[in-house]
Formats: C-alpha cells, structure tokens, sequence
C-alpha cells in the first residue's frame, strides 16, 4: 500500500508541473531494456549475462526560464535484473520490476527539422512483483522475490543511482533516445561488507512530446 501511494503521489507531481508551466511538454515512451547486476559475494566477482526485457512510461518535459535547459521528471515501469546461467535448453534469471523515477536536467539543442538533446540526474527505483525463473524449452518455473531489510530477503526495498541519456527530437515531436542508470546502492541486504550488489540498464526509448496547450 506505501509503494503504491508513493507511486501515485510523484506521477500527480509530474502532472502538477504541466499544470504550472504552460511551455511543458509531455512524453509518453516505451522501449527495450539490457540489464545486468554487478557486485561481489563472498569475495567473488558476481557478473551475469544481460537479460532484455521493456519499458514504458510517462515525463513533463518543462523548459527553465528562457535557457536551452529543461527539467523533465519521468515516471516509468522498468525491467531489470540478470540471466545467472544459460545452457542450449534452459535459461535461469532474475527478474526484478521497478517503478522508477528520473529527475533528468536535459539540455537541448537547436535545429530547423529538430534537435539533439542530452541530459542526466538521479534515480530513484521502488520495487514491483518480481520473480527468479527457470525456463526450459518445454517448461518454465518461477519463485517470488522479497524486497526488505532482513537478511532473510532477496534485495533491499529501494534502489537509487544516476541516469544519462542522449537523443534527438524530431520536429513533430517524436523522439529516440539512448540512457544509461548505473545503480549506486547496493542491494543485497544484510550488513556483510563483503557483499554487494548493483543494477546496471542501457534501454533505447521511443517516444512522442505533445505541448501543453
């Protein structure tokens, strides 16, 4: 119930500063993710296999004063997580699910046909239903996730990072874009200093920027 009103509460923010900015723009996108997770247990370099999965979402895009700078909150479903083994019949994951949340500072370019555009800003990441899977090529099982403080859990509640993103912005609005967020905290639970765990995801976004009018 606190993840979700949490979740309702920043997307009615992003609504709000539509509200109050009459040059904002808003988006809605959707898009491939390549995620990985990077980190260390027991000493031993833990690394394994990107796993593909999608996003989708919504952002303001609202422009500072008269500057080439916009702020641009983005409200997104994001599929992280890592392939842990893989044999030619069977493929063993995690599959963590976030509702994330990008506080982007995007400088934009200009151009007559449209512009290029880069930005970057934190992230912030409150987990969904998540699950660890087998699947063969006949079969597919799977075991829920937990999210917590204890050392019982799977990975801590919150995760938090940076984001980096590139793109251009066609005339009419429509956009491509390449990001970046690199995970900062690490997400295993316990207090084993020797443990660590961050999440790591490329994903190309394809979106459309409508004015506020």
């Amino acid at each position: 119930m606190k993840k979700t009103r949490l979740i309702v509460i920043i997307t009615a923010c992003c609504l709000q500063i539509t509200a109050f900015a009459q040059k904002a723009r808003v988006g809605i996108f959707g898009g491939l993710t390549q995620s990985n997770m990077h980190g260390k247990t027991a000493g031993v370099t833990d690394k394994g296999s990107t796993l593909t999965g999608f996003t989708f979402g919504m952002l303001v895009d609202a422009p500072i004063k008269k500057s080439n700078i916009s702020f641009q909150p983005t409200v997104q479903y994001a599929q992280k997580g890592m392939v842990t083994s893989k044999t030619n019949d069977s493929k063993s994951y995690e599959g963590l699910r976030y509702a994330e949340f990008l506080l982007n500072f995007v400088y934009n370019g200009k151009g007559k046909n449209g512009h290029v555009f880069v930005g970057l800003g934190p992230a912030g990441a409150v987990p969904l239903p998540s699950k660890r899977a087998v699947k063969t090529d006949v079969s597919k099982s799977e075991t829920s996730l937990v999210f917590g403080k204890e050392p019982i859990a799977d990975y801590k509640s919150f995760d938090y990072g940076a984001h980096l993103m590139g793109g251009f912005v066609f005339r009419k609005g429509i956009f491509l874009s390449v990001n970046y967020t690199l995970g900062i905290r690490n997400i295993l639970p316990g207090e084993n200093p020797t443990d660590e765990l961050r999440n790591g995801a490329l994903t190309l976004k394809l979106g459309m920027l409508v004015n506020n009018k």
